[in-house]
């Protein structure tokens, strides 16, 4: 691929790779956008992660029964929690959350 520039564009993901997405709070609270996001993964087009972080801030939002529902549903994607990644989310804050 070619830009209007001539110089090559670079795909962010190359053919046959799935793409990698850190799933934050303001998706994974929502229900339509959390089942969207883990039914893409559940069907091999996404791979999903999050931190703990991300998983108490849904806690410390949802009623209890809502946020059973969302912990049986990150159950069903064991490698998805990213350990360490709270040194991360700093570097997030304040960009996706305007």
């Amino acid at each position: 691929m070619v830009s209007t520039t001539g110089r090559p564009k670079t795909a962010l993901i190359q053919p046959g790779q799935i793409p990698l997405v850190y799933l934050d709070a303001n998706v994974l609270f929502p229900q339509n956008l959390r089942s969207t996001f883990l039914d893409l993964a559940d069907a091999g087009l996404i791979r999903v992660y999050w931190g703990s972080k991300v998983l108490g801030e849904v806690r410390r939002n949802l009623i209890a029964s809502a946020f059973g529902r969302t912990v049986q549903q990150a159950d069903a994607f064991p490698d998805a929690m990213v350990p360490g990644s709270e040194t991360l989310e700093s570097h997030f804050s304040h960009i996706t959350d305007q």
